[in-house]
C-alpha cells in the first residue's frame, strides 16, 4: 500500500511501511506518468519551501506565505483527484497545512 502524503524529506508517494530506504524514489507504478510526476515534485518544492533547516531544527515557515499553502492546496487537490481515479492501491492523506 502507498500513501500520498506530504512529509518533509520524502517523495509525496511513498511506501506506507517502515520498509523504503529511499524515501525521495518515485513508486515503479508511477513511471511513465511524466505529467502527474511533475506535479508531484512541483507540489514537493512548494511544500519543502514552507520550513527552514537552521542548524539541524526545522522550523515552519509557511504562516508567512498563505498563497504558497493556497497553491499548494489547489495542487495537492488537483492530484489527489488523479490518484483517486486512477490507482486504488493508494491511500490519500488529509492536507492539514494552514
Amino acid at each position: 500500500m502507498y500513501e500520498l502524503c506530504l512529509e518533509y524529506g520524502t517523495f509525496p508517494v511513498s511506501l506506507t511501511s517502515d520498509d523504503a530506504t529511499d524515501l525521495q524514489a518515485i513508486p515503479e507504478f508511477l513511471i511513465g506518468e511524466t505529467e502527474l510526476i511533475n506535479k508531484l515534485h512541483k507540489m514537493n518544492k512548494l511544500f519543502h519551501s514552507l520550513f527552514i533547516e537552521i542548524e539541524g531544527n526545522l522550523d515552519y515557515i509557511g504562516r508567512e506565505s498563505p498563497e504558497k499553502i493556497e497553491s499548494l492546496r489547489s495542487l495537492f487537490d488537483e492530484v489527489a483527484l488523479t490518484f483517486k481515479d486512477k490507482y486504488d492501491h493508494v491511500r490519500i492523506e488529509s492536507f492539514y497545512l494552514e
